[in-house]
């Protein structure tokens, strides 16, 4: 009886984990499907453009560069503060990587798509990437 009762409360856990996890991509993809018409309107096609291509480029690199160790830890029940150094840590050497791929794709970019603007733009954007990346998981 107690094998089914936790069985129960297992199915019942992860049921709701998934439906959280449902919401906040619905809310996530909600707030984009919102923020696209109001950031067409304000910004000049060209400007625009631009930032979709930087916009594409980070993504891609958050994507493939992503330890997943920030949510881990949340979903971490024990103590975790052994572990917060050790996450801010790979939070940090996970920006300084971003940093340098991104800076190494600057000019090829710039490059390809013979946009001179685009060299300004991307290094501001790079410079959000590394200051964000010294944030604290405990937050």
């Amino acid at each position: 009886m107690t094998a089914t009762l936790k069985t129960v409360s297992l199915h019942n856990k992860v049921k709701q984990g998934l439906g959280w996890i449902f919401w906040e991509r619905v809310f996530l993809r909600g707030l984009i499907f919102v923020r696209l018409p109001i950031l067409a309107n304000l910004l000049d096609p060209r400007d625009f453009g631009l930032m979709s291509i930087i916009t594409t480029i980070f993504s891609f690199i958050d994507v493939i560069t992503r330890t997943g160790f920030d949510a881990a830890l949340i979903q971490k029940a024990d103590e975790v503060d052994t572990y917060l150094d050790v996450g801010w840590s790979l939070s940090f050497i996970k920006g300084i990587i971003q940093t340098l791929i991104l800076l190494i794709l600057v000019q090829p970019t710039v490059h390809f798509y013979q946009e001179p603007l685009l060299g300004p733009l991307f290094l501001v954007m790079i410079c959000s990437v590394f200051f964000s990346s010294l944030h604290s998981i405990r937050i």
